[in-house]
């Protein structure tokens, strides 16, 4: 029979749900990586040139305005302040994606500066997808065992923002392009013993896989070096090896020609 592609296979097991992707619920869901980028669409823009947005964060701790007006507010962005921007539709830009930055992201509209406010909030919440190891060792040792841990990181522990998502995660082995677990909801767990699977390969890496709505959204990888300990002749041992072998042969060579002379100088005496 023949095999089924893991993209489709990720689909079987993680099935969509009618009215249940996304964008489902009452405000929409963008899912990101630590590592990556994130955009958030700005649902009420009232002026294109986002004189009137205003963007704030909540999350679990507070709640603060990280532009206003259109301009960033750097006393409340702080150490994030050098990877948000705003595109022209006004959206929230976000690079290099940690997993405190997720949480609920509220777009809002003030005409003027100190005015009340024109047009309804438009929240957007943002996920991100974080995987971990069990050791910090980025290098272990072949037949090792190690746990690696996926966690979808939201503002409410997981409900609101994604209960209503069909959101699944899933673990595929990259090295061998293969899926190897699929589990709950926003957190699983890996415990894989360290191989390498040819002798030109000396790294492992996995991929935690967030499937919403039946679709791929975002992926979160971990790659692990594999040291092997069996000793393997290198090139230098077997020329080595090579030029002992020559030497031998000769050696052998010139010892039956000795006594070949000898013999016959006996026959001739």
């Amino acid at each position: 029979m023949a095999s089924i592609p893991c993209v489709l296979m990720l689909l079987l097991i993680c099935p969509s749900q009618v009215h249940m992707g996304a964008q489902g619920g009452n405000s929409p869901t963008e899912f990101s990586s630590a590592g990556g980028t994130a955009t958030l669409p700005c649902a009420n823009v009232l002026y294109p040139n986002c004189s009137s947005t205003t963007w704030l964060y909540s999350s679990t701790r507070d709640s603060v305005e990280l532009f206003g007006h259109g301009q960033i507010k750097p006393e409340n962005a702080k150490n994030r302040a050098a990877r948000l921007s705003l595109f022209q539709n006004c959206s929230l830009h976000i690079t290099n994606v940690t997993t405190e930055d997720a949480g609920l992201y509220t777009c809002q509209q003030f005409p003027e500066q100190g005015g009340i406010q024109s047009k309804d909030d438009a929240p957007v919440y943002l996920t991100v997808l974080h995987v971990s190891a069990s050791s910090r060792e980025t290098e272990m040792e072949m037949g090792s065992n190690v746990t690696l841990h996926c966690l979808l990181h939201t503002r409410d522990n997981c409900t609101g923002s994604v209960i209503d998502k069909g959101v699944c995660l899933s673990w595929v082995d990259k090295t061998i392009n293969r899926q190897i677990r699929t589990t709950s909801m926003c957190s699983t767990t890996l415990t894989v013993e360290l191989r390498v699977n040819n002798t030109t390969s000396t790294q492992r890496t996995w991929r935690c896989q967030l499937t919403a709505g039946g679709k791929v959204q975002t992926t979160a990888i971990y790659t692990i070096r594999v040291k092997d300990t069996v000793t393997r002749p290198t090139a230098s041992t077997n020329s080595g090896v090579l030029l002992i072998t020559r030497a031998g042969v000769f050696v052998s060579l010139l010892a039956a020609a000795l006594i070949i002379i000898v013999l016959i100088h006996k026959r001739k005496c």
